[in-house]
């Protein structure tokens, strides 16, 4: 018997597996892949970070007070929710831990926008920051290859371990760190029947298939806000790997055309999720191109595939229906089916917009390049499943609550199978503490993970490690 089990070694996993043994328990951390890692494995990872020695010594000013006076703007969240007010307080805590641990950060200083009033995006490498979480364990407390199947409980309903294909492994108590659900299309539709007849791709990693929510709704645990998803727009779809997106540079220097040739967002909002939203509405949607602005346009992997991308892989739509080619702009219009007149007004209207004229859409027009009405192309703006915002419903400690509010004794989750720390603490823009190609922020599952142990380790009559 182990005193705390943890069923997946993702970033979430791996951090409560850590803090349980500083704090004195016994831990195993069970993952049903070969390796540890999770989600961390499948793009970039960068962390919201408010008020690090890296940004004191940029000269940058930051903190809980500035953080929360952001919230709102960067999120569309409100900051006076508990989870928020927590965050905020905390988020270093996962700075000072990685950092403690051989991870180092980078600022990024090119994407301001994302993160309020000051800079606070930190990046890592996704090796480096497995490997300090990796650096907390020791051989045994990890087992890899082990599915978990189902959640034991005894006669009084605690949860008393896991049941897999090899038996069952008894614990005190049980955390579930199994990540999302994004990639079955049909749970998605489920809960938001709305999407029923939309085409998604994907910028999540093939293991978010719910297999947890599974396990835990099987012992009467409740869910929250599975309908909050988050669907960005910032590429195309992958003419080569089915389901795949692929991301592209600049889209906001470019047009997008919906179904009927006219524009319908402001093409800067691209990295909210109220653009993924407003492609979903538009039906097909279109980015338009000459040869100038084609030659210059890079593409790469949202997710790390076997086939790495270059600027060269555009090429690769040739034969591809997600991309149309004409060489003037009524063959255009009529090989993506809008109407020719309405698609030459809005080309037009672009160009003006690039001398300086008024945009509808646009108060003013940094890098927007100007098309010509020969040799042209249109891409399909993919659609792409990047984030649920719902997930396993907890208290503030982490403990797993049934569909009427109580506490599953024995039962924990933590990371992105509850959702985005809990529960939906963002609202529309989402783009803080979860983006699309800069994904798997860490610091928005952390450090509800790292104090989860230590209140175990207190149920289990233990002192946390200082």
């Amino acid at each position: 018997m182990v005193a705390v089990l943890v069923i997946g070694a993702g970033p979430g996993g791996l951090a409560a597996t850590g803090a349980a043994r500083e704090a004195g328990a016994d831990v195993l951390v069970i993952e049903r892949s070969a390796d540890a890692g999770g989600a961390a494995r499948w793009g970039r990872v960068q962390f919201l970070f408010s008020g690090t020695d890296m940004q004191a010594a940029a000269g940058i000013a930051d903190g809980p007070e500035v953080l929360l006076a952001d919230w709102a703007e960067i999120t569309g969240g409100d900051p006076d929710r508990p989870w928020v007010q927590a965050y905020a307080q905390r988020n270093t805590e996962v700075y000072t831990l990685l950092t403690a641990h051989g991870a180092e950060f980078t600022l990024d200083h090119d994407t301001r926008v994302d993160a309020g009033s000051v800079i606070r995006l930190h990046e890592v490498g996704a090796d480096q920051m497995v490997s300090a979480l990796l650096s907390r364990l020791s051989e045994d407390n990890q087992r890899f290859d082990t599915e978990a199947l189902s959640l034991v409980r005894d006669r009084v309903r605690r949860v008393v371990g896991v049941q897999t294909a090899e038996g069952w492994i008894r614990a005190g108590h049980v955390i579930v760190a199994t990540g999302g659900m994004l990639r079955d299309v049909d749970r998605v539709r489920t809960v938001r029947p709305d999407l029923e007849d939309t085409s998604f791709w994907f910028a999540t990693p093939p293991t978010s298939d719910g297999s947890g929510h599974d396990m835990v709704q099987e012992i009467g645990a409740g869910m929250r806000g599975l309908d909050r998803i988050g669907i960005l727009a910032h590429g195309f779809p992958d003419p080569v790997h089915e389901g795949e997106a692929l991301g592209a540079e600049n889209l906001q220097a470019q047009p997008w055309v919906d179904a009927t040739g006219a524009r319908f967002v402001d093409e800067r909002t691209a990295p909210d999720f109220i653009t993924g939203d407003a492609v979903v509405e538009a039906g097909p949607a279109w980015v338009i191109y000459d040869a100038t602005a084609w030659g210059s346009l890079y593409l790469f992997d949202l997710m790390p595939l076997e086939d790495e991308m270059t600027p060269s892989g555009r090429e690769m739509y040739r034969d591809s229906s997600y991309f149309v080619h004409a060489e003037t702009l009524g063959g255009l219009a009529w090989k993506i089916g809008v109407d020719t007149p309405t698609l030459a007004e809005t080309l037009r209207a672009w160009n003006a917009s690039v001398s300086g004229e008024p945009d509808a859409f646009r108060n003013d027009m940094p890098a927007m390049a100007p098309v010509g009405h020969t040799d042209i192309r249109a891409l399909r703006i993919a659609p792409v499943l990047s984030k649920c915002f719902g997930g396993i419903r907890v208290d503030t400690t982490g403990r797993v609550l049934d569909t009427s509010g109580r506490v599953i004794k024995g039962l924990w989750a933590a990371g992105e199978a509850t959702g985005m720390i809990g529960g939906s603490i963002v609202a529309e823009r989402g783009w803080a503490v979860g983006r699309g190609r800069l994904h798997r922020a860490l610091g928005g599952h952390a450090p509800p993970g790292r104090r989860r142990p230590r209140a175990l380790a207190r149920s289990l009559g233990t002192r946390p490690a200082r």
